[in-house]
């Protein structure tokens, strides 16, 4: 069963990352001021490098067949040029990746632990304002643009990681609070605690690793959550990764660069949550 459910969710992650990559490479081919090309207007250049360039262009607007055909070089490990930095398009995210990932990373990390700190107290105390004021907390935060935090922490030259903390937490703590607040009122807990076990003990083996699988899904839904805020994020707080990549990439319309950091972004969130997925199902089968 677990075999079947790899092989749903990798022909799955195959067909939605070429659809996104197509739509992708679409969306910029029919942009607004696509065939405009500076290097034209650059003395630098030759009349035979501005035939060069103006060949690109039109290899580039039949849109199809250029995709067809870099999806081809995509398979021989071939990622292209990108046109705006001159470099080829593996380089740069083999030096603008690691950068996004420690920023979600930390972000994550961060934002795990404040949720479940501020969450357990409040269902092992049952008292008011140990739920009330992380609640008011999570609900302010939700309600702040991410781009007003972006921002603000650009403007103070605080770390980004930071402000992908704030987005990506109040959506975490809602679905872990009210995960082990049901978990916490199991008949099961009633008794634990009527037979004096410690508190910690409880928590541990009969809050949180009833609903074990439901956080391996919330976790994975936050990956995805996290990286996809972390794009916008980059690009306006001026973070050298791959957020301000695709920011640069889609104001100068270039297409090789745009067409792989559309699909590394699909695939990173379509490969969290199916990885979340599969450790849910490996979990139940196993409790099961």
């Amino acid at each position: 069963m677990t075999f079947r459910v790899v092989v749903h969710h990798l022909c799955l992650l195959l067909f939605t990352l070429l659809i996104c990559g197509l739509l992708g490479a679409t969306l910029v081919r029919y942009a607004p001021g696509f065939g405009a090309e500076e290097r034209d207007l650059d003395a630098r250049y030759s009349a035979e490098s501005r035939t060069a360039f103006r060949l690109e262009r039109e290899r580039e607007e039949r849109i199809v067949p250029f995709y067809v055909q870099h999806l081809f070089g995509l398979l021989h490990g071939e990622f292209g040029r990108s046109r705006i930095f001159d470099q080829p398009v593996r380089e740069l995210l083999a030096d603008r990746l690691p950068v996004t990932m420690r920023a979600v990373s930390l972000g994550l990390l961060t934002a795990w632990s404040a949720s479940l700190l501020l969450a357990l107290p409040g269902v092992s105390r049952r008292r008011a304002w140990c739920d009330m004021a992380p609640s008011v907390l999570a609900g302010t935060l939700l309600s702040v643009p991410a781009a007003l935090l972006g921002l603000a922490f650009f403007l103070m030259e605080w770390p980004a990681w930071a402000a992908l903390t704030l987005v990506v937490f109040p959506r975490i703590f809602r679905y872990v609070r009210n995960l082990l607040e049901q978990s916490a009122a199991a008949p099961a807990v009633l008794q634990a605690r009527a037979a004096g076990l410690r508190e910690g003990r409880i928590l541990l083996l009969y809050v949180i690793l009833p609903v074990l699988p439901e956080l391996l899904a919330v976790a994975g839904v936050s990956a995805g959550q996290a990286f996809s805020a972390a794009i916008p994020l980059e690009a306006l707080c001026g973070v050298a990764g791959v957020g301000s990549l695709a920011w640069q990439a889609a104001l100068g319309r270039d297409l090789p660069l745009l067409i792989n950091v559309t699909m590394m972004v699909a695939l990173i969130v379509l490969a969290a949550n199916a990885i979340a997925e599969i450790a849910v199902t490996a979990v139940h089968r196993r409790a099961a």
